[in-house]
């Protein structure tokens, strides 16, 4: 269940060729991942890569996602089925 959802994600995160060469239909849609700007934070700090977004920019969606996924992840999970 999860390649389901990581492989669509890896291959629209620019994680293995750069979003610019991506249709442009499908530049919005990387524009939404939150894998595209993990990954884009990763090369800025590890490889000196050109940036998606400045590493700022990165860090508070990364962290947005995060306090979204919690928010909906508390709302929506239950332990009793």
């Amino acid at each position: 269940m999860t390649s389901v959802v990581q492989f669509p994600l890896m291959f629209l995160s620019g994680i293995f060729f750069p979003i610019a060469l991506m249709p442009s239909f499908l530049q919005p849609v990387a524009a939404l991942l939150p894998l595209t700007y993990l990954a884009d934070a990763l090369r800025q700090v590890m490889a000196g890569g050109v940036p998606f977004a400045p590493l700022w920019a990165d860090g508070l969606i990364l962290g947005a996602w995060l306090i979204a996924s919690f928010l909906i992840s508390a709302r929506y999970f239950r332990w009793e089925s």
